[in-house]
């Protein structure tokens, strides 16, 4: 549950300075501008929601990190084969 709401909230981080990042880019059509918005903000959230995902179901309890076995330590899958 609480996986979601931190997608969704770094999704919204995301959103907001992809699209002041490509304002400083200053294409000279309104519909570049718009086409670059989208083709970023789509691949960012896409990676953050599938790198969280995997982190989510990730089993590190296998590895020394006390901050990796703290913050996943839930998960299930302990490789990716």
């Amino acid at each position: 549950m609480a996986a979601g709401f931190v997608i969704s909230f770094v999704n919204s981080v995301i959103k907001v300075a992809v699209k002041k990042t490509v304002k400083n880019v200053k294409l000279h059509t309104i519909s570049g501008e718009a086409n670059l918005n989208m083709q970023l903000i789509f691949v960012a959230q896409f990676f953050n929601t599938v790198v969280f995902a995997m982190l989510r179901n990730a089993n590190f309890r296998d590895f020394e990190s006390p901050v990796l076995n703290f913050l996943f330590s839930s998960g299930h899958e302990s490789d990716f084969n």
